[in-house]
């Protein structure tokens, strides 16, 4: 087999891709953009390492960072291949959260620290954002839309 298969290698009836995922997609970046979506979840995901006033709010927020970036990557990529990494490292991260969730006792909310932590976090957050854009350009994939 040569390259991976995409949803539009399963024409629909008219010949145009016919595919609920290609709709969900559609939908979904009506809402708010992946490259949005990708910087919060690095924003959600340092929040537990923080240590500030947002991983407060959240039980698992490397998890769900996790979740979020899995979403984010499943708005813009619709091949199969994509649908199985993307998709299984979402569902893994939600099992995840249950599974914790479930073993422990009931959560309460840590301490709140310092507002200049999350500060900090915000900006390492768009540091290691443009780095992983930068690394994704270097693979020749369009983070901002361009070619």
């Amino acid at each position: 087999l040569s390259g991976s298969m995409d949803y539009r290698d399963f024409p629909g009836e008219d010949g145009a891709a016919d595919c609920g995922f290609d709709a969900l997609q559609r939908v979904a970046a009506r809402f708010v953009s992946a490259r949005e979506t990708d910087l919060i979840a690095v924003i959600v995901f340092g929040a537990g390492m923080a240590k500030g006033r947002l991983w407060t709010h959240m039980r698992h927020p490397m998890l769900m960072g996790t979740l979020i970036w899995a979403v984010a990557h499943l708005m813009v990529n619709g091949d199969l291949a994509s649908l199985v990494l993307f998709g299984g490292l979402g569902a893994w991260a939600i099992a995840e959260m249950a599974v914790i969730s479930r073993a422990g006792p009931r959560w309460t909310p840590p301490a709140p620290g310092a507002a200049r932590r999350d500060l900090a976090l915000v900006g390492i957050a768009l540091v290691m954002y443009a780095l992983v854009a930068w690394v994704h350009t270097l693979f020749g994939l369009a983070v901002f839309g361009g070619v």
